[in-house]
């Protein structure tokens, strides 16, 4: 009964659900986040001495497995400024000068300007924003700013899955990042894990032997061995997402007594832009077994998008399709959408029945609006609806739109908050 207040001493709940599988907790240190009350991680917000030298933060460590073995080193004697699960360069330039060794972390500070936290039925994701400084550039002004956001899907009793997208913007011009200014080019995002003796690297093209310099090996790769208690076998897989600008990126690999690195950019240094974000984006999947649990396709089986034709406008009032299509073999593939049949809540007995799609057209938002959050917002002097349900945009916040059933949203707004084509993701 005593032991429940000791371990909550110095945490404090983040933005957590009743009822979820996941749950956050934050203390002056960092963030952890647990999954059906076991550990997954934990995110170092506050600066750490390493070694007594390398001041560091903005990484994962501890990493752990479904089954709760520990992944990740920190701090290792051969590397002592290795920490965990990490993405930093070597070359770190202004004006095409260098102020900075952020793999190292040298002369770069990380400043965690905010951290939130967002759980859903079936995922934990964590938001960080970190602002890059150094004394080599007008006396610690902010340079770059870095928004990181990890993303922990539900595990099975076999796997885990994480989504890494690391998004920088330049707060000045001619910033530039790049990998060691040597052959091997390592830097981005790295891994520093365990490493068995039986450790095995494969990728789709098979086994893959580690090389002093870069491996060319496909867009994924397998680290397999004894990792867990016991001599439990897991596997860590690294993808690269093909948004990620040098898909399918190169990799620094290590058999022992050093890191493990999907490379961006390389030696050559890249800018970072102030009009956009550049974009990083890798999957991680943790795995019970070795390397055959990763089911690979069949490079025939796959469909290029350029082979995709949008057949949307074909379709007649009463649905039917009207088009002469090319000679060959096609396949059509048409979707729709019903009712969820998902109910309010809460609400009273009397007043539970269909979920309405309230985020449909302005004039059923306003519907919507009017008849509910309205008369209280009228009668607390709340002048537009806007100000409440919409922050004045007009439209649905996010996280509606990844959330409520479907309603119609202009496509340059879609196009926007998802990166993305709408008749691509579901062809009609």
């Amino acid at each position: 009964m005593c032991l429940i207040p000791l371990l909550l001493i110095g945490f404090s709940a983040c933005h957590n659900k009743r009822g979820s599988l996941f749950i956050f907790l934050e203390s002056e240190q960092g963030v952890s986040l647990y999954e059906r009350g076991k550990p997954v991680y934990f995110y170092q917000k506050t600066p750490k001495t390493l070694h007594n030298e390398y001041i560091c933060n903005n990484y994962l460590h501890p990493l752990y497995s479904p089954g709760g073995d520990t992944l990740t080193e920190e701090s290792p004697g051969d590397h002592p400024y290795h920490r965990g699960i990490f993405w930093a360069w070597h070359q770190v330039y202004v004006d095409d000068i260098s102020v900075a060794d952020g793999w190292i972390m040298q002369d770069l500070s990380l400043e965690v300007a905010k951290i939130t936290t967002d759980i859903t039925g079936s995922s934990a994701g964590l938001n960080a924003e970190v602002l890059w400084k150094s004394p080599n550039w007008q006396y610690n002004k902010p340079f770059v700013r870095e928004n990181t956001i990890i993303t922990v899907n539900k595990s099975n009793k076999n796997s885990r899955r994480i989504d890494f997208e690391i998004r920088l913007r330049a707060l000045v011009p001619d910033v530039t990042i790049g990998g060691s200014d040597d052959e091997k080019g390592y830097g981005g995002l790295c891994f520093r894990i365990k490493m068995p003796d039986d450790l095995v690297f494969s990728s789709e093209t098979g086994q893959v032997e580690p090389q002093t310099g870069q491996v060319t090996a496909g867009s994924w790769m397998d680290m397999s061995g004894s990792f867990g208690r016991g001599g439990e076998k897991y596997g860590i897989t690294i993808f690269c997402n093909p948004l990620t600008p040098n898909f399918p990126a190169p990799w620094i690999l290590r058999q022992t007594g050093s890191m493990q690195n999907i490379v961006f950019p390389g030696r050559q240094r890249v800018v970072v832009p102030v009009d956009r974000d550049l974009v990083l984006k890798y999957q991680m999947l943790i795995h019970k077994g070795d390397k055959a649990y990763i089911k690979t396709v069949n490079p025939a089986d796959v469909v290029s998008v350029d082979d995709v034709i949008d057949i949307t406008n074909r379709m007649n009032p009463e649905g039917i399709l009207a088009w002469n299509p090319p000679e060959g073999n096609r396949e059509i593939l048409r979707t729709g959408y019903t009712a969820t049949m998902a109910q309010n809540a809460p609400a009273t007995s009397a007043g539970r029945g269909l979920e309405c799609d309230k985020m449909d057209t302005a004039e059923l938002i306003e519907e919507y609006y009017y008849s509910h959050f309205g008369q209280l917002c009228r009668r607390n002097g709340i002048r537009s609806h806007a100000e409440v349900i919409c922050g004045g945009t007009g439209y649905p916040p996010l996280d509606i739109l990844r959330s409520n059933n479907y309603f119609d949203v202009p496509m340059f707004e879609f196009r926007a908050r998802q990166d993305n084509e709408t008749g691509m993701v579901s062809p009609v």
